[in-house]
Order: structure tokens, then sequence, then C-alpha cells
């Protein structure tokens, strides 16, 4: 599911530029955790609320890492929780989005240069990702992707882009 990411992560590990080539031609920077352990994730399974999908992200690509961040107005780019990010960032979302405490909205990645976050949607067996903000409510939130390998393959063939949009 991930092979495509860790393909990227390993160009670019532990941090370091791609150069994005094209008519708007820039370079992107990355910079990725270290990946969880089999123990840690297996503890985090059966103690939190991560998603399983997020949690062999985190296992088998980085545990956090920010992904296509433009360095030179710092306007573009992508910065998905590590683990402990995870479970502080979801306070403070609920009450951005003013979401109520049972929320099924888990909240992921932070879009830099926007008031936006990517969210898991758990109301379904399979999880979406759709982007969420403050100035509509859930059910005018856009549908980013089908699943968290469907949203990093498609960032990947987009050169890192706001396809979604």
């Amino acid at each position: 599911m991930f092979d495509r990411i860790i393909n990227l992560r390993n160009l670019t590990f532990p941090e370091g530029y791609l150069s994005i080539k094209g008519e708007n031609a820039w370079n992107a920077w990355f910079k990725w955790g270290k990946t969880l352990s089999a123990e840690e994730a297996d503890f985090l399974h059966k103690t939190s609320d991560i998603p399983t999908d997020y949690l062999e992200f985190l296992k088998i690509v980085a545990d956090g890492a920010i992904i296509y961040y433009e360095q030179e107005f710092g306007q573009w780019g992508f910065e998905l929780f590590s683990h402990k990010e995870f479970a502080l960032k979801q306070g403070f979302w609920r009450e951005n989005l003013v979401l109520p405490n049972n929320t099924r909205y888990l909240a992921f990645c932070e879009l830099f240069g926007e008031n936006t976050v990517l969210v898991f949607d758990t109301t379904d067996t399979k999880l979406c990702v759709l982007e969420a903000n403050c100035y509509f409510p859930p059910t005018e939130w856009t549908r980013v992707a089908d699943s968290l390998g469907e949203w990093l393959d498609q960032l990947i063939d987009n050169d890192g882009k706001k396809y979604w949009d």
C-alpha cells in the first residue's frame, strides 16, 4: 500500500529536496521521522484511536513527516502527524472545527499556508480522507481520497499539488 511513498522517503531521508520539473519548477523539501517499532505500533493499536492504516504508515514509512514543503515562502506542504502529535492535535482541531468530543473525524495532516486539515472519516469500516476547515460544516468538506494510500499516491502523481481543488 505504501510502496511509492517509501520510495520517495528513500530518496529524501532523513531530510532533503526533490526537484519538481515542469512549467512551474520548484524544490520540494521533505523531512521524515523514524518509524515506530512493532511493539510501539501494537501498544498504540490497543490503547489509542489511531486508525490501523495510519498506524501502518507510522510503522513502515515514518512516525511523522513533512512532505512537499515549499521553503521559499512556506505556503505549501503537508505535515503528517507523528503518533504523539496525533494525540495532541485532536483536541485543537475538534475545537477549531467546532466538533463534538465524540466526533467521527480524526485529524492527521495539516496543510501549510491554509487553515485546513486532512481528516479520516471513521463512520465506515473503510476510512476516507476529507479536507476539513472551520468555514464549512462536515457535510460540505471535500472528499480527497478513499484511503490514505490513495491520497499519498495521488499526491505523488501530482508532484505534491493539491489535486482535489
